[in-house]
């Protein structure tokens, strides 16, 4: 099979009503611990770190989180990845990624993602003889760079996957060459998760985590009422140390949700440190489902609170009801709060977004060619419009992002908060033959004035943080921030 470059390639613009329609935003997010640069031309790739491709590693005496990643799934999966599985993949990144991509930078982090995958399998060291790699030369040719890590792998599952189970290790490699990328945007999901986001049938406990730390392990921010978690004792403050005995420190929230939810009236053991405790405690919860909605609404002080915990089809026409509710009542501003908000469908964005702009833009999407489209709102602004603040947090991705960057730069908010997490994107899906995915980067999503946002995140006007005492006090400074701001506000007009 021979690797057919077509960097060229000019993709079709599709009419602004069928952009949102196909726009894949996941709200998966904070994922991928980019190792390389991603680069194109200049010089020969250069292989001569690969000679050292699992000869003599034995791995650090604990997992990295690279290792613990790799070994993640709970269910493996009974198929293993080939090296023509692997193969698509790398043709797929070199010839659909958004930039242009040295094929050397591939190869090594899927170097890097096997040596992760097979210690975390406890397979290290192997024989060198069955994975040293020669060096490809000063060939320019993908295939003849590949050629050599792809027989290595291929000699090393011939020999070992009969004898022991190494099916993670196929994943880890796909991550590996995904991590190269430096896009969060860009990630491997495993058919857990793939499961887990293609429809219903899981259920989780009933918490939200945040992380204040990427060192740390993620805190307990809520608690949902009558959840697994609440009849389990789980308060606000608690840190999760462990699900299922794998620690949680420097892995991605959005990983750890995917571990902690499961089947329904299955149990998931999280190892729990309560604030202050000088140790650890075990907890074991029966998974069930937990009712939430996806938008609160509330009247606080004179001004409209709306929490959208999530962008779904059934979410635009509940905030515009609100907003409209709020204008009858002569509110003097409007809080949009899009903390924890991972975006999810760019169609609820359009709509929301046109209740501020009308069929203004909220981005423009460019793709590999430099072509670029214009997404527009969907929808009637409403009027009046009242002072509006919009809430943000490191959590805040994708969709909300957009959403917020929009409103931003057309002076339609003031955003208080912290930096958003920068993680958005236009994507392919490849799906790979154990059930998993590649969700690839094949467009960019920037703000109407041009600025980037992925790898980048929104700023906020005023950085306002809070912090796990708040959190346990139930104080939200960002919210009496943002209630201030709209007193200052009406105050000057």
């Amino acid at each position: 099979m021979r690797l057919m470059r077509n960097s060229a390639t000019v993709v079709r613009r599709r009419a602004p009503a069928q952009v949102w329609a196909s726009l894949v935003l996941c709200a998966l997010a904070a994922l991928c611990t980019g190792c390389t640069s991603v680069g194109g031309g200049g010089d020969a790739p250069d292989l001569s770190q690969l000679v050292t491709f699992l000869e003599g590693n034995q791995g650090s005496a604990s997992q990295t989180a690279a290792q613990r990643t790799a070994a993640r799934s709970s269910q493996p999966s009974s198929e293993l990845l080939t090296d023509d599985d692997l193969y698509q993949v790398y043709g797929r990144v070199l010839q659909n990624y958004v930039d242009p991509v040295d094929p050397a930078v591939l190869v090594q982090g899927a170097v890097r993602g096997f040596d992760a995958g097979a210690a975390a399998e406890g397979i290290l060291p192997v024989a060198s003889d069955l994975v040293a790699v020669a060096s490809a030369g000063q060939s320019r040719d993908p295939d003849a760079v590949w050629a050599p890590f792809a027989a290595a792998y291929k000699k090393f599952m011939t020999k070992v996957a009969d004898r022991q189970d190494v099916g993670q290790v196929g994943q880890a490699t796909v991550r590996g060459m995904l991590q190269a990328l430096n896009d969060p945007y860009s990630l491997y999901l495993d058919s857990r998760a793939v499961q887990q986001t293609q429809g219903s049938g899981f259920a989780g406990i009933g918490i939200v985590l945040a992380r204040l730390d990427p060192a740390n392990p993620p805190v307990v921010r809520e608690v949902s009422v009558n959840g697994p978690a609440a009849r389990g004792g789980l308060r606000v403050g608690d840190a999760i140390l462990a699900v299922n005995g794998r620690p949680t420190a420097g892995d991605p929230v959005s990983e750890i949700g995917f571990d902690i939810r499961g089947i329904p009236d299955t149990d998931v053991v999280l190892t729990v440190q309560s604030r202050g405790a000088a140790g650890s405690r075990d907890v074991t919860l029966t998974r069930a489902p937990v009712e939430r909605p996806s938008v609160e609404s509330r009247r606080q002080n004179d001004y409209e609170y709306l929490r959208v915990m999530t962008l779904d089809s059934d979410v635009a026409q509940t905030v515009r009801e609100a907003l409209v509710e709020s204008n009858r009542r002569g509110d003097k501003g409007w809080i949009i709060d899009l903390r924890g908000n991972g975006g999810n469908d760019l169609q609820a964005v359009g709509e929301i977004g046109s209740m501020f702009l009308g069929d203004g833009m909220i981005a423009l999407d460019v793709n590999r060619s430099g072509q670029v489209g214009v997404l527009r709102g969907s929808g009637t602004a409403l009027s009046p419009r009242p002072p509006v603040v919009v809430l943000t947090d490191r959590d805040t991705a994708s969709g909300a992002e957009l959403l917020t960057a929009a409103l931003h730069e057309a002076n339609l908010a003031t955003v208080i908060g912290e930096k958003s997490a920068g993680i958005v994107g236009r994507g392919v899906l490849i799906p790979l033959p154990d059930g998993s995915q590649v969700r690839l980067a094949a467009e960019k999503l920037i703000t109407p004035a041009g600025a980037p946002i992925n790898k980048v995140g929104v700023s906020p006007d005023e950085q306002v943080s809070s912090t796990v005492d708040d959190w346990i006090a139930g104080r939200d400074p960002q919210l009496e921030r943002a209630i201030g701001r709209l007193n200052e506000l009406n105050n000057r007009g």
